[in-house]
């Protein structure tokens, strides 16, 4: 099963480039995706970014959560 989730990472590798801020996307990490937003990109391989927090309620629904969840990001985990 680790071949499996080295494979999906890779599958991304190379494919995705930060290019501007403000943009929207969604990355792949600890198996599962989260819906994000661009706040300042750092090089074309990564950037800071905002995560939206998916509610319990309404899986469809994502607002930003109470706490500010921010990272920097490798675009190899970014897929959009």
């Amino acid at each position: 099963m680790e071949a499996d989730k080295n494979d999906e990472t890779n599958m991304w590798q190379g494919n995705f480039k930060f290019h501007w801020p403000n943009c929207w996307l969604a990355v792949y990490y600890d198996d599962q995706f989260y819906v994000a937003q661009v706040m300042d990109f750092i090089s074309t391989n990564s950037a800071e970014i905002k995560f939206l927090e998916q509610t319990k309620a309404n899986e469809k629904y994502f607002p930003w959560p109470r706490t500010h969840d921010i990272a920097v990001v490798n675009a190899k985990f970014v897929f959009a």
